[in-house]
């Protein structure tokens, strides 16, 4: 998972995508070369991939207040809702994490407990 994706599940923020329907090709020597890998074409489905895992997971949270946030570990967060649901993101690049409560967090995703 990208570190937008992480970011925002830590924090709880909402997604956003910025794309365009053309080739990357139409941005080459313009003052817009940050948008270079904005192709619709080529980020569709991953795109639609990620929103809707991330809205099933964390949807329920979007008008909650955060509680508690946290550092398990130096790469391990947890950020708790008023519903009690944690959200633990694991920010290592080759380990996962274990919660306390012995739940396991893979390498560069996150985990959503209810």
């Amino acid at each position: 998972v990208d570190d937008e994706v992480l970011t925002s599940a830590e924090y709880g923020a909402g997604l956003s995508f910025s794309v365009m329907n053309e080739s990357a090709f139409a941005l080459q020597k313009t003052l817009y070369t940050e948008y270079y890998g904005s192709d619709l074409n080529a980020w569709h489905d991953r795109m639609v991939s990620i929103y809707t895992r991330y809205n099933n997971d964390l949807g329920h949270t979007f008008n909650q207040k955060i509680v508690n946030h946290e550092y398990i570990t130096s790469e391990l967060t947890c950020t708790t809702y008023e519903d009690g649901t944690k959200v633990y993101v694991n920010y290592s690049f080759s380990e996962d994490a274990t919660t306390p409560a012995g739940k396991v967090v893979p390498a560069r995703d996150y985990l959503v407990v209810k």
